[in-house]
């Protein structure tokens, strides 16, 4: 399980987790970048990822191809679905089981381009799945903090 602990020289509180240590490639090269054929993100491979919880597709079915965004679990996530938030104390020490969501919002079939090269009509599509993502884990009673970023690259 990941951990959430206080900082109190900025003061803070940051995500430590060891999963994040298990991600192919996690420590490699970017030159060393797998190639798209076993790219978990790109379309006809979503049998790689964990079921998605949103997709915007016209046609095909769930964790299949057709998708015109799609958002899963992070296979290696910083923070875990299951659990209570329960703060523990160990002397000046203060943290807090890591309860939380980590997701990828993949934008597009060609998530290899930018957002800001996006068609009009798709922009709008990622702002809503931002959205729609952002209301749902809001409903969650242990989620207090939310943050949507975005890697490239």
């Amino acid at each position: 399980m990941s951990e959430i602990r206080k900082d109190y020289a900025t003061p803070t509180w940051v995500v430590f987790s060891a999963a994040r240590s298990q991600r192919p490639g996690a420590f490699r090269n970017t030159k060393d970048a797998s190639p798209k054929a076993d790219c978990p993100f790109c379309e006809g491979h979503e049998g790689m990822t964990p079921p998605e919880v949103l997709a915007y597709r016209d046609g095909g079915t769930a964790d299949g191809p057709g998708w015109r965004i799609r958002c899963v679990p992070n296979k290696f996530p910083a923070l875990e679905r299951s659990g209570e938030v329960r703060e523990h104390r160990d002397g000046l020490l203060v943290s807090m089981d890591g309860v939380g969501a980590h997701e990828v919002i993949v934008e597009s079939p060609d998530h290899d381009g930018h957002l800001a090269t996006l068609p009009d009509l798709q922009v709008e599509t990622v702002l809503r799945a931002y959205a729609e993502r952002h209301r749902a884990l809001a409903a969650d009673r242990r989620v207090r903090y939310i943050q949507i970023f975005k890697n490239h690259g």
